[in-house]
């Protein structure tokens, strides 16, 4: 899964619940420092929300790229509804 991380709360909550379901995660941002301040927002909640979920799966991994084209490499979901429709 791909989520443009927008400086928003939501898209850290999206990848922090996929991420405790099971699913790896990529977040794509143009800035470093909100790449490295979802990184640590997630490392810090995933444990609490991975209570909660009910996939029975182990947490995914999550990280995080400036390239959109990197960011898209093996992705099935997109966060942002404007590059399904540019991809898809």
């Amino acid at each position: 899964m791909m989520i443009e991380h927008d400086a928003g709360y939501l898209p850290l909550l999206k990848a922090t619940c996929w991420c405790s379901a099971g699913y790896n995660v990529v977040i794509r941002d143009i800035n470093q420092k909100q790449c490295d301040e979802a990184l640590q927002y997630i490392s810090e909640n995933v444990a609490s929300f991975a209570t909660k979920a009910t996939t029975g799966r182990s947490s995914g991994t999550v990280s995080t790229t400036l390239d959109l084209e990197d960011a898209l490499q093996g992705a099935w979901i997109l966060g942002k509804q404007e590059y399904v429709q540019l991809y898809c």
